[in-house]
């Protein structure tokens, strides 16, 4: 038995459970989690999002009702204790000798969808972006029974230099700002895109990168070019061949397939789908505009590319993210629900009940290449 002082963990929500003596306490790799005996009162007092709330009355009209959101702030809603040989931290920007506290704060984050964090960490994090809350992974029942399986996982997940992926997805999840949030998610499915080691084109071998980089020195050698512009041109070709011939188009189909959201040749349609998802996310982030889209309105056009960066882009890299971390989807409700989501939109091109336009390959104004 450990005796080290319990780690007081903030703003771990697990729902509003009315049988909290018999999910407390519970296990994540070496620690024993354990919700604070005020921990309901507590609950009340975490940052809320606004919730609206329709239904039809007796009178057959549709009615609803729109409940505000609170900021809220830090509120200590459990407690983690060791209870086995302490761990470093992997998931961080380098090792950290803190007992393992970081890495289990972001496992916790991703599986409840909210952002959790104990001391000296709270700095890390403005209080203000807690005001936007995720989206759960997994029941409760469920996170309390396989929230270790992250944990256990955690070692060969950031083997793969996934750890910043995670990080970059639960930082998206607590913001509120369109653009803040599309960089945030775009940063952990580009890291995602790039880790997926099942690519299905042509891929340069180690020699041949290297042959090909020492051919590329000597051609800009012979050019009439200042220091400063060969070392620019030289650089910049290198991490072109690094990159190799695919592209982000080919990566995101690949990612796709991984996580069998497509099928290994996808039709012309899936395809289009696929481009359209890329092509929107990419103009957003490198024109910080929302994409003008054929025959629909500017409200419209917003809206579509909200869907797509706030809801198409984080789910793939959720399952992606859930999947490495070593949980099936076609095992827990949440994550197959995800999943299912992700399937009838390349398929159907239908996002929750709301079809987009059948035509992906004709979306876009010319002023916006």
């Amino acid at each position: 038995m450990m005796n080290e002082t319990p780690t007081d963990l903030y703003n771990l929500d697990i729902g509003e459970s009315t049988c909290i003596e018999h999910i407390s306490p519970f296990t994540v790799g070496p620690f024993r989690v354990s919700l604070i005996p005020e921990y309901k009162e507590a609950r009340l007092s975490l940052p809320k999002q606004e919730q609206r709330e329709e239904w039809i009355d007796d009178q057959g009209k549709k009615r609803a009702r729109i409940a505000s959101g609170e900021l809220g702030g830090w509120n200590i809603t459990a407690t983690a204790s060791l209870f086995d040989a302490p761990e470093k931290s992997f998931l961080a920007y380098k090792e950290l000798e803190d007992n393992g506290v970081w890495d289990l704060c972001e496992v916790l984050t991703f599986l409840t969808g909210r952002r959790v964090s104990c001391e000296p960490y709270l700095t890390d994090f403005h209080v203000g972006q807690l005001g936007y809350l995720g989206t759960p992974v997994l029941e409760t029942t469920e996170f309390i029974a396989h929230a270790s399986t992250a944990w256990n996982s955690r070692h060969e997940f950031e083997s793969q230099g996934l750890g910043y992926a995670l990080f970059a997805y639960n930082e998206g999840l607590a913001q509120n700002n369109l653009h803040i949030m599309t960089y945030l998610f775009n940063l952990s499915l580009e890291i995602l895109m790039k880790a997926n080691k099942t690519e299905t084109g042509s891929v340069l071998s180690t020699e041949l990168k290297n042959m090909l980089k020492e051919k590329t020195s000597e051609i800009i050698l012979t050019l009439d070019l200042c220091e400063e512009l060969r070392e620019a041109l030289n650089g910049k070709l290198r991490n072109a061949i690094d990159e190799g011939p695919s592209t982000a188009v080919s990566r995101l189909k690949n990612l796709l397939r991984t996580i069998g959201v497509i099928e290994a040749k996808p039709n012309t349609e899936v395809s289009n789908r696929v481009q359209f998802i890329n092509r929107v996310r990419n103009l957003l982030i490198h024109t910080g505009k929302v994409p003008n889209l054929k025959g629909h309105t500017q409200d419209e056009s917003e809206r579509i590319t909200g869907a797509i960066v706030t809801g198409i882009v984080p789910n793939i890299c959720r399952i992606s993210l859930a999947t490495q971390l070593g949980y099936d989807p076609n095992d827990h409700r949440k994550l197959r629900q995800f999943h299912q989501e992700l399937c009838v939109f390349f398929e159907h091109g239908t996002w929750r009940e709301w079809n987009f336009s059948q035509d992906f390959s004709d979306w876009f104004y010319e002023d916006v290449e």
